[in-house]
């Protein structure tokens, strides 16, 4: 009788195990993305970083995500709701992390108002300093299920010096993991 109910038990826990793995709050599913993002991507310490606080406005990178590709998977569905979150610039939901910097949109014009890039980057480091590179990102597109996600990614270091990437990450028993990393243009 004792096993019987721990295995009752045991059935019910991973149960709820999968219903926690397989349903969330979409805001909480784009914070725990981002923080996947930094947790495995980024390969310095954060205040070295600056996180631009929206996404990158208006300007989805279409021609890298139509041209995106992992093994032989469908990813229309992902690509479609890429798109459509990144029609337009809005704010990111960056997960609360010490040290975790971020730029708004109005500052970045300051600092970025069309001159130089030269000048604007060293105007940049003066006022950011110790930070040594500038992130943005895109909003996160999520397949129907919301087991994968894409996000483009950019870290800029100065006139001639930054890279962008597309990052496709899955859904874990853990949490959000990225499984493959397409760098696109480097600087």
């Amino acid at each position: 009788m004792l096993v019987l109910l721990t295995l009752v038990v045991m059935a019910l826990l991973g149960i709820h195990l999968l219903a926690s793995f397989s349903s969330s709050d979409p805001f909480v599913e784009e914070v725990e993305v981002y923080k996947a993002i930094i947790d495995q991507r980024v390969d310095t310490d954060l205040s070295n970083l600056i996180f631009m606080k929206e996404s990158i406005w208006g300007s989805s990178p279409d021609e890298y995500v139509d041209k995106f590709q992992y093994e032989n998977r469908d990813l229309s569905e992902l690509k479609r709701s890429f798109h459509l979150v990144n029609k337009q610039s809005s704010s990111l939901p960056l997960p609360n992390l010490d040290n975790l910097a971020v730029l708004t949109t109005a500052e970045y014009v300051r600092i970025f108002p069309g001159q130089r890039l030269s000048l604007a980057w060293k105007k940049f480091f003066l006022k950011y300093a110790p930070a040594k590179a500038l992130v943005r990102m895109s909003r996160v597109g999520f397949d129907e299920d919301a087991k994968s996600a894409l996000v483009y990614f950019t870290h800029g270091c100065g006139t001639h010096c930054g890279h962008g990437e597309m990052i496709l990450l899955e859904k874990t028993l853990f949490g959000w993991k990225v499984i493959w990393i397409e760098n696109l243009w480097v600087s």
